[in-house]
């Protein structure tokens, strides 16, 4: 555990387990000091958990292009996320973004569509859990000029019944390889 004083005289303490840095801040100060702890930092391990190397599908994309034949692959390093997507009407597309808060972020896409169409787009995106203990996604989203539309669109992890190659089954699990639990 780290314990350090901030330029107000008030204490912060960080500490690691297993990997993801947690932090306890008494009152914090009203503006960033050398050495301070960064909040965003500390919210990278619940998104990390929740996507990284994690498979998705559209449940409901009413004004998108993706549909459930569409496979999102996402990855998440020191709060910066990345990922690819094909399937169904999406020939290929990529997306990169950052963790902004303990289940939230943000992405930029791009994708070229079966038809040849080439689109680009944000999106601002709140992760979950379900209760059959599958992640969930919701993006308010929007296209970039040149293409209009734009809405709330909802996404759920791929079930290893539902993964096209078996070997790439696998469990919810958290930041040690424990598995991650909710309340109900």
């Amino acid at each position: 555990m780290k314990k350090s004083r901030s330029r107000r005289g008030m204490w912060s303490f960080s500490f690691t387990k297993l990997g993801c840095v947690y932090a306890l801040l008494m009152p914090k100060p009203a503006w960033p000091s050398h050495g301070e702890v960064n909040p965003v930092k500390h919210d990278v391990c619940r998104v990390r958990d929740l996507l990284e190397d994690r498979r998705f599908v559209a449940m409901t994309n009413a004004h998108g292009r993706s549909s459930r034949d569409t496979v999102f692959d996402y990855h998440v390093v020191e709060g910066r996320i990345t990922g690819t997507y094909q399937g169904g009407p999406i020939q290929t597309g990529h997306l990169v973004g950052r963790v902004t808060g303990v289940d939230t972020f943000e992405l930029l896409y791009h994708c070229v569509t079966t038809e040849g169409e080439l689109l680009s787009g944000w999106s601002r995106g709140v992760a979950g859990v379900d209760l059959a203990w599958r992640t969930t996604l919701t993006f308010d989203w929007g296209w970039l000029p040149g293409a209009s539309g734009g809405g709330i669109s909802r996404y759920v992890e791929l079930t290893d019944e539902e993964a096209p190659n078996p070997q790439e089954k696998r469990g919810l699990q958290g930041c040690a390889g424990a598995p991650i639990r909710i309340r109900t």
